[in-house]
């Protein structure tokens, strides 16, 4: 149930800039527990889970029309060039020729 939480914090406010300590306090789990826990369910760390969710919610917006700038804006990503690096590693394409592609 803590760990749902945990979960639950990450999806909510994953636009903000968290700390394992912050999210494994919020959770009443020690951070060992948090990553302990999230490897064991979601077979990653926190941080892989949160730039997932990040990442999938920047791929929403720019399906929506936001520009590269808006979406990492408005998804935690620390700037442009940081959203581009993390979603060519995980989608094999660049936002721009993402965006591209699904219109």
């Amino acid at each position: 149930r803590r760990l749902m939480n945990a979960l639950a914090l990450m999806r909510h406010d994953f636009a903000q800039p968290l700390s394992l300590p912050m999210i494994a306090r919020e959770a009443s789990l020690s951070v060992s527990q948090l990553v302990r826990g999230l490897r064991q369910q979601k077979h990653c760390t926190p941080h892989a889970y949160l730039t997932s969710i990040r990442l999938q919610q920047a791929r929403r917006l720019l399906q929506q029309g936001a520009s590269i700038a808006e979406a990492a804006q408005h998804t935690g990503f620390a700037d442009q060039a940081h959203l581009q690096r993390q979603f060519k590693r995980c989608f094999a394409s660049t936002p721009g020729h993402y965006q591209k592609g699904s219109q």
